[in-house]
């Protein structure tokens, strides 16, 4: 299933993923977070989207940064189109650009093509 597209920015390949994210009031949002392997949990959105979106917080839940340190960072819970259902997954407020971390990509198979304009495939793993 095709999932999002490899895009070059600025001369950096980017994986973009193709997500629906719903509101409080259930109406669907797309949004366009970055693959990030390094990132083990579901999703990040800014927090300006968090708040539109009237996500229910969660917790504040410490986290270690790229930069190596640890901080405490607000959690919420979002519903998101994923896998053909609706699956749940806890959303970490951030300022910086949308990521999907490997907890949403656990049992995928994930494929792209490195160029600009690539696509991104993801397939269940067979058991």
């Amino acid at each position: 299933m095709r999932v999002g597209s490899v895009e070059d920015v600025e001369n950096r390949l980017n994986l973009f993923l193709n997500v629906v994210v719903f509101g409080s009031d259930g109406e669907r949002h797309w949004v366009r977070p970055i693959l990030d392997t390094g990132f083990d949990g579901g999703l990040t959105l800014p927090g300006a989207l968090i708040d539109a979106l009237g996500l229910e917080y969660l917790q504040e839940k410490p986290s270690r940064l790229a930069n190596g340190r640890i901080e405490p960072i607000a959690t919420y819970r979002v519903s998101l189109l994923w896998r053909h259902g609706i699956e749940q997954t806890e959303v970490y407020r951030t300022e910086d650009t949308p990521l999907l971390g490997l907890d949403l990509l656990r049992d995928l198979r994930i494929e792209f093509d490195t160029v600009h304009g690539g696509e991104i495939l993801a397939n269940p793993i067979p058991s």
